[in-house]
């Protein structure tokens, strides 16, 4: 018996457009125009009334987190397949927080 603690710090910012998946959200080409992997925190902050009013944008930076879930979510089958773990293994996944990007309400007034 033994537990094992596992801390994965992505998905958090800042988002990487990781592949092979980014392809599946939206075009580097934008991605790059947008240049948001290379802002901070205050930064995107700042661009809240732009993403407000660009779907594209905003789908730009939600296409950023997704490709960084499939990231991290590869890599952890990866870690559990190495692990060759019996039938009475119990796996717990959990995750700090998620993200919002504009969907609640404080942000949208």
């Amino acid at each position: 018996k033994y537990f094992l603690w596992v801390h994965y710090y992505d998905p958090h910012h800042p988002y990487h457009s990781r592949s092979p998946w980014i392809k599946d959200y939206a075009s580097q080409e934008f991605i790059d125009q947008l240049a948001l992997t290379k802002k901070t925190w205050k930064e995107l902050w700042a661009l809240v009334p732009i993403l407000k009013k660009d779907p594209k944008a905003r789908e730009c930076l939600v296409a950023l987190y997704d490709s960084e879930i499939n990231y991290v979510d590869a890599h952890l089958g990866k870690l559990i397949q190495k692990l060759h773990l019996d039938n009475n293994t119990l796996i717990i996944i959990t995750a700090d927080h998620g993200q919002e990007f504009l969907e609640h309400h404080f942000i949208n007034t």
